[in-house]
């Protein structure tokens, strides 16, 4: 048998994975549904797999079988993910944090506050609010007001691949906040043109300090949640986060069959076919757990019923 033979005939079992997944998904879908009849929906899935994953028990082989294979379909996916499917990356590993609020001590009769707020402008779309405000009066004779304010929008954080890292956040926030200050001083120096560069100058000052304060408190993790937990999979409490991790991966599992729905990928990739395969193993225990739980009421109900 030559080379190319052989590594045909290894390829055409790692595709078997492909479909074992698409099969074992199914039956996952078709055993949350018989558990939770009375949980249904006509615009999809969506809702009885919220309600599964709110009510999931751990599967008693979890440490056994199934902890290994998240980890490694997360590792996996991690990688093959941002290679071929960089917009879907964020939300499979990413979680943005609704109750973010930071504001630094006073700087120079300054005060800067950094929020996240889930909607402008009445719209769903998730920024972050930024004001920086002074009872100083210089500051309020260079720009005739105490404060500016100013909205970035998560998804040119999340688009522009910086979310995850500190130094890139802060870098363009304080950009943000120049532009749009300049282009304020600009405006007012239409009418008042004595000062501009002046003017400039103070603002210049102004975030230099917010920035140099800001950046050694400021972490990036306490906005930009990873998923399931930070430091997975390698420095995580793992006791501690057992169920936090096993409900991420049956979102995953989900999002999988999404990509594989929604998404055009090369079925012959070796790492796809990893991920499909890892994926697939710690699935297929999901689903004789189901099996199991469905077996044990309906003998209850018998038991009951005699």
């Amino acid at each position: 048998m030559s080379l190319s033979k052989l590594k045909n005939w290894k390829a055409s079992v790692e595709i078997d994975y492909l479909a074992l997944y698409i099969k074992t998904w199914f039956a996952f879908l078709s055993s949350v549904k018989y558990l939770h009849p009375d949980v249904q929906s006509n615009i999809g899935d969506g809702k009885v797999l919220k309600h599964y994953i709110e009510n999931i028990s751990l599967p008693s082989n979890f440490e056994q079988e199934i902890k290994r294979n998240i980890q490694k379909s997360y590792t996996i996916g991690r990688s093959i993910i941002k290679r071929d499917l960089s917009t879907s990356f964020f939300g499979k590993f990413y979680s943005v944090n609704e109750d973010y609020d930071f504001t630094l001590p006073q700087i120079n009769h300054v005060r800067f506050r950094i929020k996240y707020r889930a909607k402008f402008e009445g719209k769903r779309n998730p920024n972050l609010f930024i004001d920086y405000k002074s009872t100083q009066r210089q500051f309020n004779s260079k720009f005739r007001k105490h404060f500016f304010s100013y909205n970035i929008f998560i998804k040119d954080l999340i688009n522009d691949d910086l979310y995850h890292s500190k130094d890139a956040i802060v870098d363009y926030v304080i950009q943000c906040l120049k532009a749009d200050g300049y282009s304020y001083i600009e405006n007012m120096s239409a009418l008042q043109p004595i000062g501009i560069n002046q003017r400039k100058a103070y603002l210049d000052t102004v975030l230099t300090d917010i920035s140099q304060q800001w950046r050694p408190l400021f972490k990036a993790i306490e906005l930009f949640q990873p998923l399931p937990v930070p430091n997975f999979p390698d420095g995580y409490d793992e006791n501690a986060h057992k169920l936090v991790v096993f409900r991420w991966f049956i979102r995953f599992s989900y999002d999988l069959r999404n990509i594989l729905f929604h998404h055009i990928i090369d079925p012959f990739d070796e790492e796809w076919l990893k991920l499909f395969k890892t994926t697939y193993l710690a699935l297929k225990e999901i689903v004789n757990h189901n099996v199991s739980l469905i077996e044990q009421s309906e003998n209850n109900e018998n038991e009951s019923d005699t």
